[in-house]
């Protein structure tokens, strides 16, 4: 099966690269990752890293998980998503 993505975007965090490829269309709202979570990561890299660095994080309701993934790169404990 073939998915064909709609968007393809990037995000640099410290000495990685996440890349997504976004199908809203194919996943219907499910494969729809919102513009917040890029500003929300973004923020968080470059203004709080000191707050997620050897501690315990819980994203309640993560969706795609795509802030979750993003926030492990900031070398916490534990990065639980429900």
């Amino acid at each position: 099966t073939s998915i064909q993505a709609s968007c393809i975007r990037s995000i640099d965090m410290i000495d990685k690269t996440i890349y997504v490829i976004e199908s809203p269309a194919y996943l219907g709202i499910g494969g729809k990752i919102w513009d917040s979570t890029y500003v929300l990561l973004d923020y968080l890299y470059k203004h709080c890293s000191h707050l997620i660095k050897d501690r315990r994080v819980l994203e309640l309701g993560c969706g795609t998980g795509l802030t979750g993934l993003g926030l492990s790169i900031l070398y916490p404990l534990l990065v639980q998503l429900t």
